[in-house]
């Protein structure tokens, strides 16, 4: 008899660890509840921009309706929007490789239209999903999937058409990519932990990224786009155009950044608030007749009471919190939330500082020796960081920041920059080092888009970029 059980329990063991490892080996990413979770997602959210308002959503309503076919799936608009960008990166990359170059003017210009129009695709998108009743998380994951590479690699073609590069300090154009990239990572986070993302008046999505297509704009125009940018403004003796757009800038980014841990700060704060109602109301609710013995004596009039208040205090919380529990973050304190964001600025923090600290002589700095790969480090890390912020939004599941690809990139960097302060000669070997963690962190990211598309696809029963389902029912038409 314990020999048959024993078999049985190690016949057990033996099933659950290769499910285990199935499991793992299928969808490292999302867990069997976040797969659950995807089909009860539901997008909250708005942009209160006059300039969206009555200019941008009038457009992409336009164009929607007589321009874009009914079949056409919302994915492949935010795709084909992409790789217009992509295009713009690149040529910005052959003409102006270490940021410092000057651009033909029809490359500036190729840009900011580029940008314009990739801003008019991405408020298409959800406009067509409304009109083919295509809306998912898959949709949005997607979208965002492809706004954050954009507000990586968008950094860097402003970098190129603003001449950024080297000799000018990396603190510079570090401001000008973070600026990008920072509230975009902040919006994801608020994203996560509110359940919405509504924005402010004035924000990157509309006013930031049509101003950036003017500064490409007036690059191409302009005879001499570096004499222009490093003119004085007028009344504002010894600052130039430059100094000055990027002063408004950084004003800017602090002030979107600094709403969004407001907006969670107040979220958490509010959420706390709810629940103190609910316990103080239980504890006014109709009394038992062995409470009203109590008030003579009674011995056990004092704990019913209180198993009455836990439980009615327990049935009240379920109610108020069971849509979040159906789909959304799990709740966690301020301090939590704070803590999210620790990896990003690790990261990019010492990014920035290793870029562009000092070397030994006859030992030219990153900076110096290869800016752009630099910029592809920081953006790879953002790119992989905000992707698994947005993954576990859609899903509901518990935000893990520090991945085994930012824990690895920065250790090996951090070891890096100390062998070279021990070891001045070890210098030699940073560049080659950087373009191997660049390539590692490009694998990750690879392998991150392909494992986690296709499996939200294959839950949700649709394809990526058609609007047949994989029963072949068809969703046009609504």
């Amino acid at each position: 008899m314990r020999c048959r059980e024993g078999n049985r329990s190690r016949h057990e063991l033996k099933d659950t660890w290769r499910c285990l490892l199935s499991h793992s080996a299928e969808q490292p990413y999302i867990g069997a509840e976040g797969l659950e979770r995807l089909h009860s997602y539901r997008y909250e959210g708005d942009d209160p921009s006059p300039l969206y308002k009555h200019a941008l959503s009038p457009l992409a309503d336009l164009l929607v309706l007589h321009c874009c076919p009914s079949w056409a799936a919302p994915n492949l608009i935010s795709f084909i929007g992409f790789l217009l960008v992509v295009s713009s990166h690149l040529l910005a990359l052959y003409y102006s490789p270490t940021l410092s170059e000057p651009m033909p003017y029809w490359v500036h210009l190729y840009a900011g239209v580029m940008m314009f129009v990739n801003q008019t695709f991405d408020n298409m998108d959800g406009k067509q999903a409304r009109r083919t009743n295509s809306s998912s998380a898959l949709g949005l994951a997607f979208d965002h999937g492809c706004d954050a590479v954009h507000s990586a690699i968008g950094g860097m073609t402003a970098m190129a058409s603003l001449q950024l590069g080297p000799p000018l300090q990396p603190l510079l154009a570090a401001c000008c990519w973070l600026g990008g990239a920072a509230p975009f990572l902040f919006a994801s986070w608020e994203h996560y932990h509110t359940g919405c993302l509504y924005l402010p008046v004035v924000n990157g999505p509309t006013e930031g990224m049509l101003l950036l297509s003017i500064v490409h704009l007036i690059a191409g125009a302009v005879p001499d786009s570096e004499e222009f940018w490093t003119t004085e403004v007028p009344l504002l003796p010894g600052v130039d155009y430059r100094e000055f757009g990027f002063f408004w800038h950084t004003v800017g980014v602090v002030l979107t950044c600094g709403r969004s841990i407001w907006r969670v700060a107040t979220h958490i704060h509010g959420r706390k608030a709810k629940r103190k109602p609910v316990l103080n109301g239980t504890l006014h609710a109709p009394r038992t007749r062995l409470e009203q013995h109590d008030q003579n004596g009674h011995p056990d009039g004092m704990m019913l009471r209180k198993r009455t208040a836990v439980s009615a205090a327990s049935a009240e919380y379920n109610g108020v919190t069971g849509a979040r529990r159906q789909w959304g973050p799990p709740e966690c304190s301020l301090t939590d939330a704070l803590l999210h964001l620790v990896p990003w600025l690790c990261v990019h923090v010492f990014a920035v500082w290793w870029i562009g600290s000092g070397r030994p002589p006859g030992h030219p700095s990153l900076w110096h020796t290869c800016p752009r790969m630099c910029f592809y480090f920081m953006s790879l890390m953002h790119c992989k960081l905000v992707m698994h912020l947005q993954l576990c939004h859609v899903t509901g599941e518990l935000m893990r920041p520090w991945r085994w690809t930012c824990c690895l990139s920065l250790g090996v960097l951090v070891l890096a920059r100390l062998s070279c302060l021990a070891a001045p000669h070890m210098c030699t070997y940073e560049v080659p080092l950087l373009k191997a963690v660049c390539v590692a962190a490009l694998f990750s990211l690879t392998h991150l888009v392909l494992t986690v598309v296709p499996a939200i696809a294959a839950e949700l029963n649709i394809y990526v970029f058609s609007l047949q389902n994989r029963v072949g029912v068809n969703r046009v038409g609504v």
